[in-house]
């Protein structure tokens, strides 16, 4: 379950970071 949870946040730390990119840019 940790494993899962920390790879859900990493994933969405990934997501939210390329879409906030995109919006700045």
């Amino acid at each position: 379950m940790k494993i899962l949870q920390g790879g859900s946040k990493a994933a969405f730390r990934g997501m939210a970071a390329d879409i906030w990119k995109r919006s700045v840019a």
